[in-house]
């Protein structure tokens, strides 16, 4: 929610991996995130660019990568 708390309504872990393929002492996680604009419909763009500023809070405060 620091991206912008009236835009992302929600956040859910759908899934977690633990297993051998993954490197020791990491977890792979998935979420949902759920954004909902009040004003407007987003584009594309806007998509794309929030979907960034996500991934780089969670790979910041989490040190977390995306998973290739």
């Amino acid at each position: 929610k620091k991206i912008d708390k009236n835009i992302i309504q929600n956040v859910m872990i759908f899934d977690v991996y633990d297993g051998d393929k993954l490197p020791e002492n990491t977890k792979s996680i998935a979420l949902r995130i759920l954004l909902q604009p009040q004003d407007k419909t987003f584009t594309d763009l806007e998509i794309e660019e929030l979907s960034q500023k996500i991934i780089y809070e969670i790979s910041k405060s989490f040190d977390a990568s995306i998973r290739n």
